[in-house]
């Protein structure tokens, strides 16, 4: 059997890698915009990708995401375009916690303590630090190929676009545990697709148990996380998946494993 290029038409899997992906979805997007780039090696697959993401929200919590996947091998890439509308329902825990860390006692809120097991309590652990987000995205993908009797220059490709509804249900991150150079999160996010034109339903779930150990060289913070994927109704199978994720990284290196995939990214 072959194996597997993630720039063509996606699976399952590969639908809930581009809008499930943890390493870019949590830090907090701004008016100038958060860009990022990153090498990705997938050794299944014998390729190299470059990744891509932007992301930029105004004052409104009106975001707006590009992401794009290139296939440094085949030229193939894919392209995901992004707006949706941000509704938080109270201020973050963690800036509720490193407020209590100072000594300041947010107006309308309860006072915490930042250095007990889950500071929030399990009242904001179930009830708390959500965000629902409806939005609307756009897919393209275009793959390109060659053989011996294209070698005078002569190529193929494909390229298709489909416009999806969705909406996402996301928790904030929740501290478990905070002790100065480690630090405990817990994270998790559903995300409802509706294609309207095939009449589809697709549902993506993830969660996450992270842990982070900072400072153990001067530019060189340590991290760690464990949890399970779940995709159902996407693709062309159409067919439930429970996977488990794995991730081991620093700084700019790390290594994951997820929807059945091993990956060695470098952040650039």
């Amino acid at each position: 059997m072959a194996d597997k290029d993630i720039s063509k038409e996606p699976s399952s899997s590969e639908y809930a890698s581009e809008t499930s992906d943890p390493d870019y979805e949590e830090r907090p997007a701004s008016l100038f915009g958060t860009l990022r780039t990153r090498l990705n090696w997938q050794p299944s697959s014998r390729t190299m990708h470059l990744d891509v993401r932007q992301t930029l929200q105004n004052r409104r919590n009106l975001e707006f995401r590009y992401k794009a996947k290139l296939n440094t091998s085949s030229g193939g890439y894919t392209q995901l375009v992004q707006m949706q509308k941000n509704m938080n329902q109270n201020t973050p825990s963690m800036a509720r916690i490193i407020a209590a860390e100072r000594g300041i006692q947010l107006e309308g809120e309860e006072p915490l303590s930042p250095d007990k097991l889950l500071p929030g309590g399990i009242k904001c652990l179930l009830l708390r630090d959500w965000t629902l987000s409806p939005g609307v995205r756009l897919r393209r993908s275009s793959s390109s190929s060659s053989s011996s009797s294209e070698a005078a220059g002569s190529s193929s490709s494909s390229s298709d676009g489909d416009l999806k509804y969705y909406v996402t249900l996301r928790k904030q991150p929740q501290v478990l545990r905070r002790q100065g150079v480690w630090d405990s999160w817990l994270t998790g996010k559903a995300d409802l697709e509706l294609d309207a034109q095939q009449q589809q339903v697709a549902l993506r779930g993830s969660l996450r148990l992270k842990a982070f150990r900072f400072n153990v060289t001067d530019k060189q913070d340590l991290q760690a996380a464990a949890g399970l994927d779940y995709v159902a109704g996407a693709g062309a199978a159409g067919s439930s998946r429970l996977t488990p994720y794995l991730k081991v990284g620093e700084n700019s290196w790390s290594i994951r494993l997820q929807q059945g995939l091993w990956m060695f990214n470098y952040e650039i």
